[in-house]
């Protein structure tokens, strides 16, 4: 590499580095070198990605696409609807939220090639279980976290555990009629915890119940995310204890062909999954 920059200053005719018995650092016309070949290189990708996209066919027609709904905000399939709408001006996409056993039946049926659930690990157990032919493939993980007021009964912890978090009143944002498909069913068919629960349709009404010490809140923390879901300032964050995980993937049907538009939708999904872990 030594050898290699110094060829490179020869040929240009003035030093990229300044070298001492203490290092190396950049010279003034280094730091100019080395900015104007990030933005020439930014320039080529800019230049490639032009014309993957203008030699690629456009997609059109629908695609319907069906996720669980479980009271968490799924930016990432929102995140690239919206860019698909500008990059795929004439493709429509119909995002369906609804129960995970509608997701599973529509994916069974052939309805739709793949559809998108949240699955449940507690202690290494999986705890969802799927028809034989269907497959179930992750995309992030994530872990159940408990949102506090600082100044609540719970707030001097760092952590805790399900027991004792069950003692007091819990609440959950969740605009869908539909009750919190991954926490409330847990804690009573899994854990046969008895949880004070009321699901809230207002955010304003939900945050302030958390924020007054009223009630706390369970979330899932994905892996890409430095806070939980429905996550505000001021809240504090407790780990839970027990080793929950909580999964974001999709299913599909063994053998199903799949269109031309939903492969293309799940290699971008699979693209900006990759861009946030590198954010990471």
């Amino acid at each position: 590499l030594n050898t290699s920059i110094k060829k490179l200053e020869d040929e240009l005719g003035f030093p990229l580095l300044n070298r001492s018995f203490k290092g190396t650092s950049l010279t003034a016309d280094g730091e100019w070198l080395v900015d104007e070949a990030i933005y020439f290189l930014s320039k080529i990708e800019e230049r490639i990605h032009y014309h993957q996209l203008n030699n690629s066919s456009p997609h059109t027609g629908e695609l319907d696409v069906y996720i669980n709904y479980s009271g968490i905000n799924n930016n990432i399939l929102g995140q690239l609807i919206c860019s698909l709408l500008l990059e795929e001006p004439e493709l429509t996409i119909n995002l369906h939220e609804t129960s995970k056993e509608t997701v599973i039946e529509k994916v069974n049926t052939s309805e739709v090639s793949f559809g998108f659930i949240f699955k449940t690990e507690f202690n290494n157990a999986v705890i969802d279980d799927l028809p034989d032919n269907i497959i179930y493939e992750p995309l992030f993980e994530g872990k159940l976290v408990l949102l506090t007021a600082p100044n609540s009964e719970c707030g001097k912890f760092n952590s805790i555990t399900l027991k004792k978090a069950a003692q007091y009143p819990t609440t959950s944002y969740n605009p869908h009629p539909e009750p919190q498909a991954l926490i409330d069913p847990f804690f009573t068919d899994i854990l046969h915890l008895k949880v004070d629960f009321s699901p809230e349709t207002n955010y304003s009404v939900y945050r302030e119940k958390i924020l007054r010490g009223i009630a706390n809140s369970f979330n899932v923390q994905f892996n890409f995310d430095p806070y939980p879901t429905n996550y505000s300032e001021g809240l504090k964050i407790l780990q839970i204890r027990e080793d929950i995980k909580i999964y974001f993937g999709y299913i599909y049907k063994k053998g199903i062909n799949w269109s031309e538009n939903e492969k293309f939708f799940m290699e971008r999904l699979n693209n900006l999954i990759q861009t946030l872990s590198i954010k990471k």
